[in-house]
């Protein structure tokens, strides 16, 4: 630490504030490689400052079959079955297929669950994705977003959704 300030000392007579914070970064992570971030999160999160805008566009662009399916996918059946509304995962298969269309409001339910699950599937493993959606979330009062989803008016509990999946990608 010595050797730092008596650097700090000299330097700050000739050299800018920028080379002296770039000796300080370079010095601290020297001593403590751990305060390295995520590069994959920070990356995303400095080039999408939306980083479901993607996701979004597929949501609404994509067959409610591709939806279904990739949903699925980074879900599971079970899960997507669950957050659809429907009881039985045969359902889901029929949906996959294109075989029929889907009941009341499952549709819209699984396009956010799909832009959600997508967007943290670009961020995560399936596992932690579906952790996301079954867990008690800080941001939803204690809620989870697959009940939010199932039980809840898309128009309501959509933006909060949203709000709480992008506080999660920021770490937050």
């Amino acid at each position: 630490m010595r050797t730092f300030l008596g650097h700090c000392r000299e330097a700050g007579r000739r050299r800018s504030l920028i080379v002296n914070l770039m000796f300080l970064y370079s010095f601290l992570i020297a001593l403590y490689p751990d305060l390295c971030f995520n590069k994959r999160r920070v990356d995303t999160a400095a080039t999408l400052p939306r980083p479901d805008l993607a996701a979004h566009r597929r949501a609404v662009q994509a067959a409610f079959s591709e939806i279904v399916t990739e949903l699925a996918q980074i879900l599971g059946k079970k899960l997507t079955a669950y957050i659809a509304g429907v009881k039985d995962t045969r359902v889901i298969d029929r949906w996959m297929q294109g075989g029929i269309e889907p009941y009341r409001d499952a549709e819209s339910r699984l396009r956010l669950a799909y832009q959600m699950g997508k967007t943290l599937s670009e961020h995560d493993s399936p596992r932690i994705v579906q952790a996301w959606f079954t867990g008690l979330n800080p941001e939803l009062q204690d809620r989870a977003p697959a009940r939010l989803l199932k039980d809840g008016d898309v128009e309501k509990v959509g933006p909060e959704l949203l709000n709480a999946m992008r506080a999660f990608l920021a770490g937050g």
